[in-house]
């Protein structure tokens, strides 16, 4: 008996990590600053890992979740209140092309690389318990081309600020980096 696609070891991974990193977003106000740097500093590689590890299959349908702009524009309106100072980065399209007539980096934040991350993930976790073989196939499709074509480029960026955050900028009362440590 052939399993179902979304019946794999690595589907259900992603699953697992997609839900951890979504609950934590959506219960952002009960953490610090800091506490969220530190959350999604241990989630974002492994939900990295897991899109990577999505199978390989193919889009025969359109997957068309629920819009969540509204869930976009209100996390990231949040987060970029807690993140306060820290949140504006700076970035570029790609280390080896620019396709902009300036070479100089733009600023974008932290918050708004959070907030389409969520916004890219929530709404096939939302349909996936549907049952239909079907939608979890275009869903699937979905996260792994999403995660290639855009998410996977903020979480990549936002890895990369929260790494200097928690280790070149935030210090506890000793004037030590923070690291993942507890902020005393």
């Amino acid at each position: 008996m052939t399993k179902r696609i979304s019946d794999r070891q690595t589907v259900k991974d992603f699953v697992d990590i997609a839900g951890e990193f979504c609950l934590f977003i959506e219960q952002r106000n009960r953490y610090t600053d800091v506490e969220m740097y530190q959350g999604l500093y241990g989630l974002l590689p492994k939900l990295c890992l897991s899109a990577m590890n999505l199978p390989e299959i193919e889009r025969f349908n359109l997957y068309k979740g629920k819009n969540y702009h509204l869930a976009w524009k209100e996390i990231y309106m949040s987060l970029g209140k807690k993140f306060k100072a820290s949140d504006d980065i700076y970035k570029n399209i790609s280390p080896y092309q620019n396709n902009y007539s300036s070479k100089e980096p733009w600023e974008s934040s932290i918050s708004n690389d959070i907030a389409e991350i969520y916004q890219d993930i929530a709404p096939g976790l939302e349909d996936w318990k549907d049952e239909n073989a079907s939608t979890k196939r275009a869903i699937l499709w979905d996260w792994k081309f999403s995660y290639e074509t855009h998410w996977g480029d903020h979480a990549t960026d936002v890895f990369r600020a929260i790494h200097s955050l928690l280790y070149e900028k935030i210090t506890d009362s000793d004037d030590d980096y923070i690291g993942l440590r507890k902020n005393e």
